[in-house]
């Protein structure tokens, strides 16, 4: 997903005033030689996701490595929808076409993380809510690493904007790609229009779910730290998918796809708690 690097890039004007600041950054970031790409944050992401479970309470990593596969696998299959299963189809049937691409999609890797964590909690005997309250904690780190990978790759990006912050994309990345196909650029331009930096939106939510995973050091009930951690993410997700540019708006009562997930991790979420125990966590944050 790492988007090639411009060569003879002029200088950028964006209302009147030279290159902006996140602009700056991205051109540096890959005009380095030692620039990692999106797939290092991905694995910094699980490495830190990793690390921080174990920190949270007598979690082991065995939940999480299962649960990390399990998400890979439901990020996979939510990001692809139907279209791998068309393609199989045409297949069988002796039609040749393109392989679809793989998309990885946010909610199917949280959905298949929360998954696997709690099925391999079930089978070692420790309580669900315990499990999750370690999981909570390392959400957070993990949704702000991978949504800076992605604003390096130039996907889940923002709709045009003129806000002072919004920033502009070269060409060959896929936010170029998508305004080119949706008739708001010609394929002979050089940038996009300028954009939210809808990844740096949720940078931030994944920042402050952290920070309140990392304020319930003591919660009142097992599975609260998780219960927060969850519902503030969907809350931010909620008003970050009003800026993105990549996601089909005007579905049912006018959400996207992921405003609906969102709402309905919120509710499932909220439900379990409401139906589960009241019982004192043994689970502690480490300072």
């Amino acid at each position: 997903m790492r988007a090639r690097r411009s060569v003879g890039v002029p200088a950028l004007t964006v209302h009147g005033q030279r290159r902006m600041l996140l602009e700056r950054i991205w051109l540096a970031a890959h005009g380095a030689a030692w620039f990692p790409g999106w797939a290092f944050f991905q694995c910094a992401a699980i490495v830190a996701g990793g690390w921080l479970v174990t920190r949270a309470g007598r979690q082991h990593l065995l939940p999480y490595a299962v649960g990390v596969s399990a998400a890979i696998a439901g990020a996979i299959a939510l990001g692809c929808g139907d279209a791998w299963l068309i393609h199989a189809v045409h297949a069988v049937r002796g039609a040749r076409g393109a392989m679809p691409d793989v998309e990885i999609a946010g909610f199917g890797a949280i959905g298949g993380l929360v998954a696997g964590h709690v099925a391999v909690a079930r089978i070692r005997r420790v309580p669900v809510a315990e499990a999750l309250d370690a999981l909570g904690l390392a959400m957070g780190g993990m949704i702000a690493l991978t949504r800076l990978g992605c604003f390096f790759a130039g996907c889940d990006f923002g709709r045009p904007s003129r806000v002072a912050w919004a920033m502009r994309y070269p060409a060959m990345t896929p936010a170029f790609r998508a305004q080119v196909d949706a008739g708001l650029l010609h394929e002979g331009a050089r940038w996009t229009l300028p954009v939210h930096p809808t990844q740096l939106y949720e940078v931030a939510v994944g920042l402050v779910v952290l920070g309140v995973a990392l304020l319930l050091r003591a919660p009142k009930r097992a599975g609260d730290r998780f219960t927060v951690a969850a519902v503030v993410y969907a809350v931010g997700r909620l008003v970050v998918d009003v800026f993105r540019g990549d996601l089909p708006h005007g579905g049912v009562l006018g959400l996207t796809t992921t405003q609906g997930l969102a709402l309905a991790l919120a509710g499932l979420v909220v439900a379990w708690r409401a139906s589960s125990p009241s019982r004192a966590s043994p689970v502690t944050t480490a300072g």
